[in-house]
């Protein structure tokens, strides 16, 4: 039903000859330019019209001249929570002392979220636009569990946790003896360790 009251909102629009109607699709919104010769009045009547078919997002221009548009009308998006479409990876990763290593989460919702990384439950940096978390040279102290909030007005969320270890070499009686450094057991991971020994 919908569709069909846009179709017919362009179609009668596009019997005047003072009027153009653009209808583009991308993605699941309904994007509409309307280029109107007529009052400011009609404009915000159409406008008018456009929100009552429930779209996402309108905006009424006039045209002050060709070089300069005005824009009069805005309707904000409705908000929406954080979601993540990116997780760290919960299975963990190795990583060898000095060498580089990349955390990525992304989470969509409106206003564009922004994100925050924590280690061992403690933040490590602000809120900021990157969803990624650089390693850059690698050291032993970087050994934990680190995870990513993604926040905006509507709520924030918290990703799975990844654990990181840093592998090391110590020289030894031998040679070089390989050790690795594990972030710290979660109380209950720690007692279900205890009693499978």
């Amino acid at each position: 039903m919908m569709r069909d009251q846009r179709r017919s909102l362009a179609s009668s629009l596009r019997r005047s000859r003072r009027q153009r109607v653009d209808v583009n699709e991308a993605g699941t919104r309904m994007w509409l330019k309307i280029s109107l010769s007529q009052s400011l009045v009609t404009s915000l009547l159409l406008l008018a019209a456009l929100l009552l078919l429930n779209a996402d997002s309108c905006s009424c221009y006039a045209d002050a001249n060709p070089q300069q548009q005005q824009q009069l009308v805005q309707q904000q998006q409705q908000l929406q929570a954080p979601r993540f479409t990116t997780h760290p990876s919960s299975s963990g990763s190795i990583v060898s002392e000095g060498s580089t290593k990349i955390l990525q989460c992304h989470a969509l919702g409106y206003p564009q979220p922004t994100y925050r990384w924590l280690k061992d439950g403690k933040p490590v940096g602000d809120f900021s636009s990157s969803q990624f978390y650089r390693f850059h040279s690698t050291r032993r102290e970087d050994a934990g569990s680190y995870q990513c909030i993604a926040k905006n007005d509507a709520g924030s969320i918290f990703s799975e946790k990844s654990d990181v270890v840093v592998a090391y070499k110590e020289p030894g009686r031998n040679g070089t003896e390989h050790k690795r450094i594990m972030p710290p057991l979660h109380p209950v991971d720690h007692w279900r360790h205890q009693q499978s020994q």
